[in-house]
């Protein structure tokens, strides 16, 4: 069909968030949050899409077949034809939206099994959606844009409930709580015995770098989707996302991109490399002086980027791969990171899935040599990751992709929420230094749902 679709003025976050709430709590609601308000000259802070009411549901754990073919299958549902130019700028125009879990891996590599898996969940959750709502903070417009028949009556039905917000400053009040302290998984000298057994690997040469993660719990009640603009009110993260999978609710405040694809172009964006943010502004400043400077950090930021120009090599053509930004200073709410830009060129055999399955899980949150720091952290970690450490993203009808690397990710399951935060271990590696860097990273999560309403 041709697509329709209308222009709207911009939604602010608040409308954003009012008009998402209609669905937040309906399984297969999807939100990508690029964490701006105001569009501050980064294309990472551009664009929010909101994709409700899938055409289908795709699912599953343990399956026998590759579960990405299985995905890109059921993307047939939907079809680019006839695209506006008015939209062809547009990173998305509907198509597949999934949360791949960290425990996909086991897919495309032999892995071991040990961690205890007491979430239970779905290896991966995707939808297929016709229908999606995307705001431009640059050129300040939203769009409503259909591209199946069958979802014209929630074109219309968001037509109306988008020109409400736009002219209604009602608000939705929901209540999130926590009613336990968090609870991490590790003690500390639990914590110092991995931090050893992953010196030990290293020095025996069984590899040089490994992330390791401990994990936080705590009961809860109320909304999860209220818990989440809390929490991305103050972190304004660019690869942000809210997931109601029908199982769990996914609240990811990631700053960190896994693969973007758009015109057989590749690009990668590791991070390594932490600092936490200072409580004076000359204190900020050294703080990110001093990991711009760190040795240490380079050193851990350049083994992940040689594990990423290495994974994109199985994807790419050949020679087309580069690195124009090298560890590059970052700075977010509560932390400063040092970010590496890698970029290739998709080889004519290969596709969105493909890529993602040939570099999945990324290299950041693993370790290198990937498949032994792998089968370290499955040692090690005393439960799995689930969708901590995967990827959530979209493939778009024209065969585009953008994902992250859900760090910074929760996971709601019943009265319960979750929350990660790791490291990359190396031999330079000092144990306090590696466990206040856990906290450091959930510094504006943590605290302040404890205080959530």
């Amino acid at each position: 069909m041709a697509i329709q679709y209308q222009q709207f003025p911009e939604l602010s976050t608040e409308q954003r968030n009012q008009l998402f709430s209609n669905y937040a709590n309906k399984i297969g609601a999807f939100m990508l949050d690029s964490g701006g308000s105001i569009y501050q000259n980064s294309e990472d802070k551009r664009y929010d899409i909101l994709a409700v009411e899938p055409l289908k549901i795709i699912s599953g754990k343990d399956i026998d077949s590759d579960p990405l073919n299985l995905l890109k299958q059921h993307l047939q549902l939907v079809e680019a034809i006839d695209i506006p130019e008015q939209l062809k700028h547009l990173p998305c125009l509907g198509g597949l939206f999934f949360a791949l879990s960290y425990e996909m891996g086991k897919y495309y590599e032999k892995l071991s099994s040990k961690a205890l898996d007491d979430l239970a969940l779905n290896d991966y959750f995707a939808g297929i959606f016709g229908c999606i709502v995307i705001i431009d903070r640059k050129l300040q417009t939203s769009y409503l844009i259909c591209s199946n028949d069958s979802q014209v009556d929630l074109y219309d039905r968001l037509k109306i409930q988008i020109t409400g917000v736009l002219n209604l400053s009602v608000k939705t009040e929901q209540v999130f709580t926590l009613n336990t302290k968090w609870q991490a998984n590790f003690t500390a000298s639990e914590y110092a015995q991995a931090f050893n057994q992953v010196q030990d690997n290293i020095y025996s040469g069984d590899c040089y770098q490994v992330n390791l993660a401990q994990r936080f719990k705590a009961g809860c009640n109320g909304s999860s989707w209220a818990a989440y603009c809390k929490l991305s009110n103050a972190n304004q993260a660019p690869f942000s996302a809210f997931i109601n999978t029908g199982e769990a609710d996914i609240l990811s405040l990631s700053p960190e991109r896994f693969l973007k694809l758009k015109d057989k172009e590749v690009e990668t964006r590791p991070i390594k490399g932490t600092r936490p943010r200072g409580i004076t502004p000359k204190i900020d400043k050294k703080l990110a002086d001093e990991l711009v400077a760190s040795k240490k950090d380079q050193a851990e930021n350049l083994m992940i980027v040689d594990l990423m120009r290495n994974d994109l090599g199985r994807s790419c053509i050949p020679g087309s791969i580069r690195v124009p930004k090298l560890f590059k200073l970052e700075t977010f709410d509560s932390v400063h990171h040092l970010v590496s830009t890698i970029l290739g060129q998709l080889d004519d055999q290969q596709d969105a899935f493909s890529l993602l399955a040939q570099s999945f899980p990324g290299g950041s949150i693993t370790g290198t040599p990937k498949i032994k720091s792998m089968d370290i952290i499955d040692q090690l970690e005393p439960h799995r990751r689930s969708f901590y450490c995967g990827s959530i993203g979209y493939v778009d009808i024209r065969g585009n992709m953008d994902s992250n690397i859900s760090i910074r990710t929760l996971v709601r399951k019943d009265d319960y929420l979750y929350c990660w935060a790791g490291g990359g271990l190396v031999s330079e590696s000092k144990l306090e230094d590696e466990y206040q860097e856990t906290f450091h990273k959930v510094s504006q999560i943590l605290p302040l749902l404890e205080n959530a309403s």
